[in-house]
């Protein structure tokens, strides 16, 4: 997608990848500092993130880092030291930073009854029961295919932590990102983003 946007508009980039278990990305980083970037997009699973962080600062690279949901997740940034964070910014849908009423209500209740900040995934199960059991309400009915045209009818539906609810043509209902800059090992709510 973000290949397609630089082409449409004319961007020039450079496109590196590498496969899930590698573990020396030397060659990338260092192609992608002679091509001189200003800006980087990671798009990795968690392990590869983190070895994408160490090496961009082994490296000294020093521009604004873009990654997917998995930078800001506790799990890999525990996989990082802080310092290989700066610069590092996530594209995802949940942090317990978000000032958002509704969020911090939920991430109080979690605190109180687990003794610690959710992480996106928790977040995401809360969000979907209450999707689910909005479904089953308007379908008036537990059977599957009720439900199932049921949730391909959702529309501005305000439930759950990570966003409003709508079913698009590809049955895609989040159509928000939240972006976060990582300081300090934390992931810090910058912005949120609205996608039509």
């Amino acid at each position: 997608m973000a290949i397609a946007y630089f082409e449409e508009n004319g961007i020039s980039y450079d496109s590196q990848e590498f496969n899930s278990g590698d573990t020396d990305l030397s060659t990338q980083v260092m192609k992608l500092q002679s091509a001189g970037c200003d800006g980087i997009i990671v798009w990795a699973h968690d392990t590869e993130t983190a070895l994408c962080a160490q090496t961009f600062y082994d490296y000294g690279v020093d521009v604004p880092i873009v990654g997917s949901t998995s930078i800001s997740t506790t799990q890999v940034i525990d996989l990082c030291e802080t310092e290989w964070l700066t610069n590092w910014y996530s594209v995802t849908d949940f942090t317990p930073t978000n000032p958002d009423e509704t969020v911090q209500k939920f991430v109080a209740a979690f605190n109180e009854a687990y003794g610690c900040d959710p992480e996106l995934y928790a977040a995401t199960y809360y969000s979907s029961i209450y999707i689910l059991a909005d479904a089953i309400e308007r379908a008036g009915s537990t059977d599957r295919e009720a439900i199932r045209a049921a949730l391909e009818e959702t529309s501005e539906f305000k439930g759950g932590v990570l966003a409003t609810y709508t079913a698009d043509e590809n049955q895609e209902m989040v159509h928000q990102s939240v972006i976060c800059q990582i300081v300090e090992g934390v992931a810090e709510y910058y912005t949120t983003v609205y996608v039509d």
